[in-house]
């Protein structure tokens, strides 16, 4: 995984938000299966929950775009975006399995109608309190008014405006090396915790109720991710975060092996969204019908600047298939 490309938007905690009194609440799809319920609990995986959540064609081309905004921005997968080690990877990661969000991408008048939510959401400050969700809306307005794919269909005013309203501070990373059991030198970056006590509180919510069968062990952070975890130190003191694990794979630390065993590394092998756990058990017998091996290995891993989460392989927000998965030890 890579290094965030942009500094991590802050949530402003003593942000108040309403809709101005004049607006009328747009509505959205309503999922059939949503986030604490025991139909969305009785889903053994993420990818049987994300089917359940797709919007059905006929469905998805009645949309106005408002509805559409409202229905992407109630994904329960959405969280996902943070799972990753930019918003860039995370939002393509998302687009690429919810077709709310890749109808939303094809729709003209997307950029206008996020900007018009954000700045609806934003500019009636101080009138009350912020609930956990407007805020959690707020940002993720700003991650997906910041995408490319969303930017180029603003006129240069629009993109004016949008670069002001979520303009953050730029922080630098200090860049040293940590060392692999062979003496490689890997490069780390110290990039200090950039997530407020409310970010975590929201944050950590949202992993537990979009994902209900994975225990979550320690609360979202900015000091370290997957790699650094898995490779470098377990600590929760651990201030490094690891952008290329690779020699730690190939200077002979760690041996490839052909399946998972406790404590050996899992490398999720999918293209510029790699990622890596530790095996914590591993169940015999083979798996149930339809079910793949990665469904018999419980893992733990940091998932980017989501915390640390217990879960089986294959129930996570990184998971394709076996062929995807590599084990060291």
């Amino acid at each position: 995984m890579k290094l965030f490309k942009r500094a991590l938007p802050v949530f402003l905690l003593a942000i108040s938000l309403v809709a101005p009194a004049s607006a009328e609440k747009v509505g959205g799809y309503e999922y059939p299966v949503k986030p604490g319920t025991t139909e969305w609990k009785a889903l053994e995986s993420k990818m049987e929950r994300q089917k359940v959540s797709q919007i059905p064609e006929d469905v998805l081309e009645q949309l106005s775009t408002e509805e559409l905004v409202e229905t992407v921005l109630d994904y329960p997968f959405l969280i996902d975006m943070y799972a990753y080690d930019s918003f860039e990877q995370g939002f393509s990661a998302v687009s690429s399995n919810f077709n709310g969000l890749k109808e939303l991408l094809k729709r003209e008048d997307a950029a206008s109608k996020l900007l018009e939510k954000y700045k609806v959401t934003k500019e009636s400050k101080g009138v009350k309190k912020a609930s956990s969700d407007e805020m959690l809306d707020l940002k993720n307005l700003e991650i997906i008014l910041e995408q490319s794919e969303i930017k180029e269909k603003l006129s240069p005013n629009e993109v004016e405006e949008v670069e002001e309203l979520t303009e953050e501070p730029k922080r630098a990373a200090a860049a040293i090396y940590v060392k692999t059991p062979k003496g490689t030198k890997v490069e780390v970056l110290q990039l200090g915790e950039r997530l407020s006590s409310a970010e975590i509180k929201a944050l950590d919510r949202e992993v537990e109720r979009a994902y209900p069968r994975t225990t979550l062990l320690r609360s979202a952070t900015t000091n370290y991710n997957c790699h650094s975890y898995a490779w470098y130190s377990t600590s929760s003191s651990n201030k490094y975060w690891m952008n290329d694990p690779g020699a730690y794979m190939t200077d002979g630390s760690y041996k490839k092996r052909s399946s998972a065993s406790g404590d050996s590394k899992i490398y999720y092998d999918v293209r510029g969204n790699e990622h890596t756990g530790i095996v914590t058990t591993v169940y015999s017998g083979p798996p149930a019908p339809g079910k793949d091996q990665a469904s018999m290995i419980k893992v733990k891993s940091k998932w980017g600047q989501l915390g640390l989460v217990e879960h089986m392989a294959d129930d996570c927000p990184y998971y394709t298939s076996d062929s995807d998965l590599e084990f060291y030890k």
